[in-house]
């Protein structure tokens, strides 16, 4: 795919007033726990099987807090996202 577009549901995990935050294995920027919406997927549904997938937890998921958009290049590849 020459310019990759990615949907992505996150979520905000906060316990005594700290939010948890992932880091990809070699990388340095921090994200919020979540990934990629497959196709058919609801933002909820995302989130139940990544945190399930990831942190081998069941959640349920809330409510909506708000959309980011971001885009990269990377090795001169145009990546955009919404998260």
């Amino acid at each position: 795919m020459k310019n990759p577009f990615h949907h992505l549901a996150r979520a905000v995990f906060i316990h005594e007033n700290k939010i948890l935050l992932a880091q990809a294995k070699g990388d340095t920027n921090t994200f919020l726990p979540g990934g990629h919406v497959e196709f058919g997927e609801s933002a909820k549904e995302t989130l139940k099987r990544e945190i399930q997938e990831e942190m081998g937890i069941d959640c349920a998921p809330d409510h909506f807090l708000g959309l980011i958009e971001h885009k990269w290049e990377k090795k001169g590849i145009l990546h955009c996202e919404i998260n």
